[in-house]
């Protein structure tokens, strides 16, 4: 499979933006970090979007949102941290 150079490729792309709406949801308080994981474990693997996020690294997916949001000029990529400097 072939996949054009672009801001975060595919997985990027697809994946960091769901891990931010979930920390989101916490930081708004829609639901605890238990409760997003378990409710947003839908393949069944052991770790939710948070428990995801944090193995990743918290200040990796920043920086991946951050390139995200800078390479696509796109709102929908901004991370948590520019939402507390928006406000």
């Amino acid at each position: 499979m072939e996949v054009n150079d672009a801001p975060g490729f595919v997985s990027n792309r697809v994946l960091m933006p769901l891990l931010n709406e979930a920390m989101f949801a916490v930081m708004e308080g829609v639901a605890t970090p238990k409760a997003v994981d378990k409710f947003l474990n839908w393949n069944g693997a052991s770790d939710g979007p948070l428990t995801l996020a944090d193995f990743i690294g918290l200040d990796v997916c920043l920086d991946i949102m951050r390139v995200l949001h800078e390479g696509m000029g796109d709102p929908k990529y901004r991370s948590v941290s520019s939402a507390d400097q928006d406000g």
